[in-house]
């Protein structure tokens, strides 16, 4: 074989092994992050009865799945006022799921919603529906248009939740905001929206959109701060240990953008093929930011999967009323059980815990993608090298021992046959 011959072929096993290798892995991770609720026969629990004398805030759910932090932390936050309805609502009132693992049962479908309202919403809360260009979650978009008819409903998106609001046409001519990673996307699909980055929130009237993840919490808070006065948005802050306050007078930061330190995330999808699956078992009143804190850390970075246990199958109701199902019973499970290790607000610890049990790039991407920015500098643990990094090295090595193995063997064989 002539040496360009041979350099051509092992730098072509080089790359083509540990591509096909890390394609495989990363759709399969990709589809267990996002994977739908497991159907099964749930008795579905009395849905919520609406104070008359409350406005309501209605957080809608896709009928496969949505984000998880873009669901739990402005429920949290419009609940832990104690100043609304506050209710989950979905094309069809059945088990869907959150990203990385959590199920629950939305509180009504959308008609039956319809019926039981006393006065159009006060605030509609829009979270990341991945897939919202499915004919199953079209219902979510008419309703949507519906509700913008009504000029003192504030309808709300968080992070990427900007897509679906897009789609309904309410942003046309207005400005607003997105994840930073959706940057490109947003602008070439929706050129007729005035897309702006350095703010955690934009404000645009009967529009409200917020920037990656956790600016949800700071959205809800403006919108809470708008409607129900400024001690009440400070008072549910306190309440949740949110630190981040601050923004509640001013939106504006630095925007993020994609990094070539932003690879962990895909290596980690890619080539950690043996990462660890927690237990985390469900259990009556938990509070739904720590919730939010453990499986939107770990699975959404790639680097562990979680398995949602109780002692039984069936609704288990959250601290604000949520009606969480978990996949299996305790008893079917002997993994080790993910847990908060400390106080203050739930995504502290849990960023931590991500960077001493994994690593301290995952650590850092993570707090980038939730667009969290307290506390990053402060992480422990290991640096780069670790499995995700060093496995498609290796497997480039592997392509190219292949290749000349082949090429020997294919001499030898030659030399055989020229001996006979």
């Amino acid at each position: 074989m002539k040496p360009i011959f041979r350099v051509s072929l092992c730098l072509l096993a080089a790359v083509l092994l540990p591509f096909s290798v890390g394609q495989y892995q990363s759709m399969k991770a990709h589809q267990m992050l996002f994977s739908e609720a497991p159907q099964q026969q749930v008795n579905l629990t009395p849905a919520p009865p609406l104070d008359p004398d409350k406005p309501t805030v209605v957080v809608i759910l896709g009928d496969d799945v949505s984000e998880v932090s873009d669901v739990l932390g402005p429920y949290q936050v419009f609940a832990a006022s104690g100043k609304y309805n506050v209710v989950t609502a979905a094309p069809e009132r059945r088990p869907v799921a959150l990203t990385g693992g959590l199920d629950l049962l939305p509180h009504y479908a959308l008609s039956e919603l319809d019926q039981k309202l006393h006065h159009p919403p006060a605030v509609v809360v829009v979270p990341n529906i991945p897939f919202i260009r499915d004919q199953e979650n079209a219902p979510l978009v008419s309703w949507l248009k519906k509700q913008g008819k009504h000029p003192d409903t504030v309808i709300m998106s968080i992070c990427s939740g900007a897509d679906t609001l897009a789609l309904t046409g309410l942003l046309d001519g207005k400005k607003a905001t997105g994840h930073w990673s959706d940057r490109s996307r947003l602008e070439k699909q929706f050129p007729q929206v005035h897309w702006t980055w350095d703010a955690r929130y934009v404000d645009a009237g009967q529009q409200v959109t917020s920037a990656g993840v956790l600016s949800g919490i700071d959205a809800s808070l403006h919108v809470l701060k708008r409607l129900a006065g400024p001690e009440t948005a400070h008072q549910t802050a306190q309440k949740m240990n949110y630190a981040q306050s601050t923004h509640l007078t001013n939106p504006q930061m630095q925007p993020f953008d994609i990094a070539l330190s932003d690879s962990i995330f895909l290596l980690n999808a890619s080539y950690l093929w043996d990462r660890k699956t927690y237990q985390l078992p469900l259990k009556k009143g938990m509070d739904e930011i720590e919730l939010a804190a453990l499986v939107d850390t770990f699975p959404a970075t790639f680097s562990a999967e979680l398995l949602t246990t109780a002692p039984v199958k069936g609704p288990i109701q959250s601290r604000y009323g949520l009606d969480l199902l978990p996949r299996a019973t305790s008893e079917q499970s002997e993994l080790e059980v993910l847990k908060l290790t400390g106080t203050g607000f739930p995504f502290d610890d849990t960023l931590s815990q991500l960077a001493l049990t994994q690593n301290v790039p995952t650590a850092v991407f993570g707090a980038k993608r939730l667009e969290y920015r307290a506390g990053t500098q402060h992480f422990e643990g290991r640096g780069w090298w670790t499995p995700a990094v060093y496995r498609p090295l290796y497997l480039a090595l592997l392509g190219v021992v292949l290749v000349l193995v082949v090429e020997w063997g294919m001499r030898m064989l030659r030399k055989r046959k020229v001996s006979f």
